[in-house]
């Protein structure tokens, strides 16, 4: 499965906590027209799992518009907010796991946590992606070290 993990773009100032925090202006002109590469990656999605604060919803919004994938819906989940953990957001991806493609935004700090878990193993250091950073990620089943990083981007 190619799954593309992404740390949801650019925010307002204001509290990582605030889950009504919205994008900034030029981050929603970014998501209007990634690069190539990841709009092929998101035409071929099956599935769009996503945090319910505004500015992850609104970045899977804005990136499945761009790439013409307007009837995909995200899936909203309490396992991808910033203070979740680990195995709940694993315990989730498992779920989709046999659906094909997958986008998953998240924050930071699960984010940087789970990008080396999945390709590491389980003592991997975490990363720290800046805002509108994704990785793609092909893997069998979401389990320590199983995966492989494919490509890194940045919005």
């Amino acid at each position: 499965m190619r799954l593309l993990l992404m740390r949801h773009a650019e925010a307002e100032p204001g509290c990582d906590a605030d889950p009504l925090r919205a994008l900034t202006a030029s981050a929603r002109i970014r998501l209007a027209a990634p690069e190539a590469a990841i709009l092929a990656e998101l035409q071929s999605l099956h599935s769009v799992l996503c945090s319910p604060y505004r500015r992850a919803l609104d970045t899977a919004g804005l990136l499945l518009r761009s790439a013409g994938q307007g009837t995909l819906s995200p899936l909203v989940d309490d396992a991808l907010c910033p203070t979740a953990t680990l195995d709940a957001a694993v315990t989730l991806l498992q779920q989709y796991i046999d659906d094909g493609p997958l986008l998953v935004v998240t924050h930071q700090p699960l984010i940087g946590r789970l990008i080396p878990w999945l390709c590491d193993g389980a003592t991997a250091p975490a990363l720290a992606p800046s805002p509108g950073e994704m990785a793609l990620i092909e893997l069998e089943w979401p389990a320590a070290g199983l995966g492989r990083l494919l490509r890194w981007h940045r919005l």
